[in-house]
């Protein structure tokens, strides 16, 4: 029981740090999990869940007021979430220090991104069909990479669509459109290879949204979200540093 207890107060504390950025936290939830003894099968899918959950009510908020670009967040939503599934197959026929390596790079990376990368507008304006081919590609490597790690992809999708010149207000749109789409396709595939354990989905569900409604009010009252932003890219960088030591 206080493990559980344990899960739901580091899912809260963190729900909340991360939605005042509106990210998805998995990518935190899962080496926490790992090191309080969750295995990492069981690991995965839980943080996935979460990472969907999480989003979803932003997602739903930005469907409702029309700002979801549809010519690319579609293409990315709909390749994520059919590609999802083979990288969450995947994971149970690669190496669990091999695996943790891959988390470790993908943390470094997003850490990096959060704390130094300053994104330049591009003049470009994609074709419809051209935004469509883009979207295919970068929905199924993160489809993938989201699968596979137990991420959802967020973090990934973010810098891509930097890269490309998109402005961060529609990039975050687009990533809290495709991310549950995604996550939630990678939890189904564990799912059904049975490394669920549904009692802590029940309590950590219960904290993550609340800890999202918490952050998404101290976002709105209290901060501003590029102090956050630093906060979370530290705190990224200092887990990815852990699990690398750990690896020595």
């Amino acid at each position: 029981m206080i493990f559980y207890l344990i899960c739901g107060i580091v899912v809260l504390v963190f729900s909340t740090i991360l939605a005042m950025a509106g990210m998805g936290a998995a990518f935190i939830f899962i080496p926490i999990f790992y090191w309080l003894g969750l295995p990492l099968n069981v690991a995965i899918p839980t943080g996935l869940f979460l990472n969907g959950l999480s989003l979803s009510a932003a997602s739903f908020k930005n469907i409702v007021h029309k700002r979801v670009q549809y010519d690319l967040a579609v293409p990315i939503a709909i390749a994520s979430f059919m590609i999802a599934p083979l990288g969450a197959y995947s994971s149970k026929y690669i190496d669990r220090h091999i695996l943790m390596s891959l988390f470790a790079m993908f943390l470094l990376f997003s850490g990096c991104m959060i704390l130094f990368y300053t994104p330049k507008a591009s003049k470009k304006i994609f074709s419809k069909s051209k935004q469509i081919k883009y979207g295919v590609v970068i929905g199924s490597f993160v489809g993938f990479i989201s699968g596979l790690l137990g991420v959802g992809g967020g973090s990934l999708i973010s810098p891509i669509l930097l890269y490309l010149g998109n402005k961060p207000k529609k990039i975050a749109i687009i990533t809290a459109f495709v991310v549950p789409l995604s996550s939630f396709s990678g939890f189904i595939t564990y799912l059904a290879m049975g490394d669920i354990n549904f009692y802590l989905l029940l309590i950590t569900g219960s904290a993550s949204i609340v800890g999202g409604l918490l952050g998404n009010w101290f976002m709105n009252e209290k901060l501003h979200p590029s102090q956050v932003k630093k906060i979370i890219g530290v705190i990224i960088l200092v887990i990815a540093i852990k699990i690398i030591y750990g690896l020595l």
